[in-house]
């Protein structure tokens, strides 16, 4: 009888060790898997907003493009406006009209333009946004364009560094006058990046 009075609160002491021990396990088990959750959410979050940012870099280039194509085409019928009017009235000097003026002057003006932010430009759930910031450098010849989408907090930078149009020499055509060749529009660069 002394030995069932001894261990009486064993019982009572053992059940709330196990508890303990089950209560942890399973409060261990909830954080892992609300962590996981949150990892996979942030990630979902993270890739909509390189996609917001790869949209807007497509939309800018798209539009570059489009505008140097019609510049390209406007120069190439002033420049055979010119050889024309050249042969017919045999000028002495040979001075065709320049492209890099007209690439200039559409850079200056419509390049800034292209700087732009959209809010919830897509049908997605969550609150989001892109930002794209543009800059020439004449002498280099050169765009850069920097393009950021957000989305549910999520950030990501997308740098894009295109080359612009570039007149060659093409040797000489039936008239002896130089022909040129448009290298047109090329990417130089494409990476995501952390900002600025």
């Amino acid at each position: 009888m002394k030995k069932y009075f001894e261990n009486r609160g064993s019982i009572v002491i053992n059940s709330f060790i196990i508890s303990t021990i089950l209560l942890l396990i399973t409060i261990s088990t909830l954080t892992l898997f609300l962590n996981d959750f949150y990892i996979v959410k942030a990630n979902e979050n993270s890739l909509k907003a390189y996609y917001l940012g790869e949209a807007a870099v497509n939309i800018v280039i798209f539009k570059i493009n489009d505008d140097l194509n019609k510049l390209i085409l406007e120069y190439l019928k002033k420049l055979k406006t010119y050889k024309t009017n050249y042969i017919q009235k045999n000028k002495e000097e040979y001075i065709p009209p320049s492209f890099e003026l007209d690439l200039q002057t559409y850079l200056s003006s419509q390049i800034p333009l292209l700087n732009d932010t959209k809010k919830n430009p897509f049908s997605y759930m969550q609150d989001h946004k892109y930002t794209v910031h543009i800059k020439h450098n004449y002498i280099n010849h050169t765009i850069d364009i920097l393009s950021t989408g957000i989305y549910n907090g999520a950030k990501k930078s997308i740098h894009v560094h295109l080359l612009l149009p570039r007149v060659k020499n093409n040797g000489v055509d039936a008239y002896n006058l130089p022909k040129i060749k448009i290298l047109p529009l090329t990417i130089e660069n494409y990476y995501q990046t952390l900002g600025q």
